[in-house]
């Protein structure tokens, strides 16, 4: 079997504003001339950690060094290239575990630093080796001793830690402390006003760059993905709440979740985008063609006479009121859920819950929410203020429709209610 080099590559950290490309370019400079050292020619496969410590604890963690181990002991490779020795390892567990593999397959390990690992197989070579697996250690627990150190005093002294998230940056307060402020320069309010008035993160990411508003990365195109992040942190109640399912629900559009397409599809609220007010587009019928399906988009001020018409024959029982003594029990059953799962997530060597005993206490409650029964599954349904924001209106609706059935034209000719007795003809 024709046995091939490996270059190893690794940093501790690595982010946005600091990727480690330096780094990277100098070790693989590093493991190139090793390579040209050795007369190889061809590619040398490479491995690379990127933003992975070299703790032993971490270990698992590290993707690259556990390939090139299992390729070692599958006999696959002649030798191991990396620019130091604390690319590789930082204990002696690391450090045993390698060299082991490396004896036991005949594979050299050349750092440019050190040079080759062992040496000439001496044992005042192999002292060596192992006296580097020591001290490597010994300076990453003296790092991380001082890296606790430093966090404990930025703590106390009321620093903002971790990164800022867009819009924001840090500086120092007249108290000495690192806090967050607003950045001048990335204006949170022309995003989440976007957001707000589009009603939905796609349609959102739309707006912004028609209205040219510049990305977090200095273009004109806005993700998806990256427009959440900065309104999960900058307006959360702007993201549709998360249904039975886990699906995020729309709930930003008065008639989210409730138009339903005669080919069975919920319509999808646009925001603004088609009509210059809000607007509900079937994606299905756009996958099938406007040929096949028909209408696949319907304004807003087309459907919603037709929906407050039938909303208006509700006629619910005064008799439906909310059981106050099972609301009471729900809420405290509701409070042990809660308590359980923090004391599981604490974990027993923290005095926390075990597993079972987290299981016990869950099945416990499911007991008791089921003995109280369906007491509290019909509620008064409050009239409907029209000038509410579309996520209150939304709520209501849901409360008393299913579903509101259209046609081909996208025009409503049937709904389904919650409680079907409470429609007055």
């Amino acid at each position: 079997m024709q046995r091939y080099p490996i270059a190893y590559l690794r940093r501790s950290s690595a982010d946005a504003t600091d990727p480690g490309d330096v780094s990277r370019e100098a070790q693989e400079t590093a493991v190139r001339e090793l390579a040209r050292r050795d007369g190889y020619t061809g590619e040398v496969r490479t491995l690379a950690d990127w933003d992975r410590s070299a703790d032993e604890a971490k270990e698992g963690r590290r993707a690259g060094f556990l390939a090139m181990l299992a390729a070692i002991d599958r006999g696959e490779v002649d030798v191991v290239y990396a620019a130091s020795l604390d690319r590789l390892y930082r204990s002696m567990r690391t450090f045993v575990r390698l060299t082991d593999a490396a004896k036991a397959h005949d594979v050299r390990i050349v750092t440019l630093r050190e040079g080759v690992l062992g040496g000439d197989g001496s044992p005042m070579a192999q002292a060596f080796a192992e006296i580097t697996a020591v001290f490597s250690g010994l300076e990453l627990r003296t790092t991380k001793a001082r890296a606790a150190g430093a966090m404990a005093v930025r703590r106390s002294r009321g620093d903002h830690i971790g990164r800022v998230g867009y819009g924001y940056l840090l500086a120092r307060n007249d108290a000495g402390a690192i806090v967050a402020k607003p950045d001048p320069a990335h204006p949170l309010d022309p995003i989440v006003n976007a957001v707000r008035e589009a009603g939905s993160i796609l349609a959102g990411c739309k707006l912004l760059m028609a209205r040219g508003v510049p990305a977090p990365d200095g273009g004109l195109m806005w993700g998806s993905t990256t427009l959440r992040r900065i309104i999960e942190r900058a307006a959360p109640e702007l993201i549709p709440t998360a249904g039975p399912s886990g699906r995020r629900q729309p709930s930003n559009a008065v008639l989210s979740q409730l138009l339903v397409c005669h080919c069975g599809h919920v319509l999808t609220p646009e925001g603004r985008r088609r009509y210059g007010q809000p607007a509900y587009r079937c994606t299905r019928g756009n996958r099938l063609g406007r040929e096949v399906h028909g209408a696949v988009w319907v304004a807003e001020s087309t459907v919603l006479p037709w929906v407050k018409d039938e909303v208006a024959r509700l006629r619910a029982p005064d008799a439906v009121t909310l059981a106050a003594g099972n609301a009471a029990v729900r809420s405290a059953l509701a409070g042990r859920l809660e308590r359980a799962a923090e004391l599981y997530v604490l974990g027993p060597e923290k005095g926390g819950w075990t597993r079972e005993r987290h299981a016990a206490e869950v099945a416990a409650v499911t007991t008791e929410l089921d003995r109280l029964g369906d007491a509290e599954a019909v509620v008064a349904v409050p009239t409907i203020d029209w000038t509410w924001e579309p996520r209150s209106v939304n709520v209501v609706l849901r409360a008393i429709l299913v579903r509101v059935d259209l046609d081909s034209d996208l025009r409503p000719v049937s709904a389904l209610w919650t409680m079907p007795e409470w429609r007055a003809d």
